[in-house]
């Protein structure tokens, strides 16, 4: 596929397939990071980012002289649609004699106008490339962290400058939550068929591959009864670090 770009109508630019899996792992490692996890771990690779159908989430650049790959564009859809997106290994060669293809905004032009997604999100982007998020009139802002300490706890050795005590306290009169284990799909989805999971812009399918099928990561799920009602479903990790361990809350 041929799509035309402001700098130059030959650069050649595509959606990758699995045929591509190695050519942007190449990539990854010769322009993004020698090592790059994603650059030699292909069944994470592949995990995240290619579907069943062959379909391989990367909008591709290659420069129509040589037909080498000059820029790359990951995306994680958090829907069957692709309707919402999450974007990901975002990258261009800086080569002098590549500028003039504005290959890096190229490939996100080319796939918000195939994609046209309802919603696009990106975490931990740099200020280059928020720069270009705010030329096209994206929402830009700073995430917040929140944590709550153990107040039985008063030797931390993962957290510094912990607060005295934790501002978090439950009302006398509040009702205990139940958490129920969900070690399976059909678990996941029976839960999330009581909950209004649009509201989170994600579908069980998306939940399900996340956090249920991770080939590194071990996921811990659990469905959160509130008078027998379920109220809402966690996803966290524990970590485990100096002789001490944290939950780290995902979703």
């Amino acid at each position: 596929m041929v799509a035309k770009t402001s700098s130059d109508p030959r650069l050649i630019l595509r959606f990758g397939d699995n045929a591509d899996v190695s050519i942007v792992a190449r990539f990854i490692e010769e322009h993004w990071k020698q090592g790059h996890i994603l650059s030699r771990d292909r069944e994470l690779f592949e995990y995240m980012f290619l579907e069943r159908n062959g379909r391989l989430n990367f909008v591709i650049a290659f420069d129509p002289q040589s037909n080498e790959v000059i820029a790359i564009l990951g995306y994680i859809p958090s829907d069957a649609l692709h309707s919402r997106i999450s974007l990901s290994m975002w990258k261009a060669r800086p080569d002098a004699h590549l500028r003039k293809y504005k290959a890096g905004f190229a490939v996100l032009r080319f796939l918000i106008d195939e994609l046209k997604p309802k919603s696009i999100f990106s975490t931990g982007i740099s200020a280059e490339t928020r720069d270009i998020y705010k030329f096209l009139r994206y929402s830009c802002d700073v995430m917040n962290h929140h944590v709550i300490v153990n107040n039985e706890i008063s030797d931390f050795k993962i957290i510094k400058n912990p607060p005295v005590q934790s501002t978090y306290s439950q009302s006398s009169d509040s009702v205990t939550p139940t958490l129920v284990v969900i070690n399976s799909d059909n678990e996941l989805r029976n839960a999330a068929s009581k909950l209004e999971f649009i509201q989170t812009l994600k579908d069980s399918d998306y939940f399900c591959h996340r956090y249920l099928r991770h080939p590194r990561f071990k996921y811990e799920v659990r469905e959160v009864l509130s008078n027998n009602k379920t109220v809402g479903v966690v996803f966290f990790r524990r970590l485990f670090a100096n002789n001490r361990s944290c939950i780290r809350i995902i979703d």
